[in-house]
């Protein structure tokens, strides 16, 4: 008999003892004459669990049902709590750094609104005698002659007729007369104020 017969008689061996021991082995179900608890049946059960409450301390049972545990308040924990979105390792540095610019934020956001609320109360500046004075002229034209610019500004009913290094209401000078500008210089004070000049032609 050569090996592959040896090998297959092995196997029909080993097939017959493995469908042998399942046949005997295979769960059989049980018949019974009579059901303790038959279905549609109210039945009470014979015992009944007991509920005992005792006092907590040594030499209790771990059957026996802690109903003191309830009415105990225990505090909350205020210690300290790790973000756990955190990375777990961070280099000094760069929480360093971090920590300074969120400061250096909060410190120019507090700079910022220090400075609002310091320009909201301060009061609108003041107009000068100058400024209130000449608030009423209006520029009605000017006259281009041999090169040289007559400007016409009225105040009221009254017109005055102004060529450059003119003086008039007895402290102004019209210091300057260009196709854009005029200005007009107090004498006493040395302040200055631009009146625009605009082409009426």
């Amino acid at each position: 008999m050569n090996r592959k017969r040896k090998v297959l008689l092995f196997l029909v061996v080993a097939l017959i003892a493995s469908v042998t021991w399942a046949i005997f082995n295979y769960p059989r179900s049980k018949t019974v004459s009579r059901l303790k608890y038959p279905p549609g049946r109210k039945t009470v059960a014979d015992k009944k669990r007991k509920v005992t409450t005792q006092p907590s301390g040594k030499g209790m049972g771990s059957d026996t049902l802690r109903l003191d545990l309830l009415e105990n308040h225990f505090p909350t924990f205020t210690g300290y709590q790790r973000n756990i979105f955190q990375p777990i390792f961070e280099d000094k540095q760069t929480m360093m750094a971090r920590k300074a610019a969120e400061a250096a934020a909060r410190a120019a956001a507090e700079a910022k609104k220090a400075l609002l609320l310091r320009q909201a109360a301060k009061p609108p500046p003041q107009p000068s005698r100058m400024q209130r004075e000449f608030a009423s002229f209006t520029f009605k034209g000017f006259v281009l002659k041999d090169g040289r610019k007559t400007i016409f500004l009225e105040k009221g009913d009254e017109i005055l007729v102004l060529k450059q290094g003119d003086r008039f209401a007895g402290r102004y000078m019209a210091t300057s007369i260009t196709d854009q500008i005029l200005k007009i210089k107090a004498t006493d004070t040395g302040e200055e104020i631009i009146i625009p000049v605009l082409d009426r032609l």
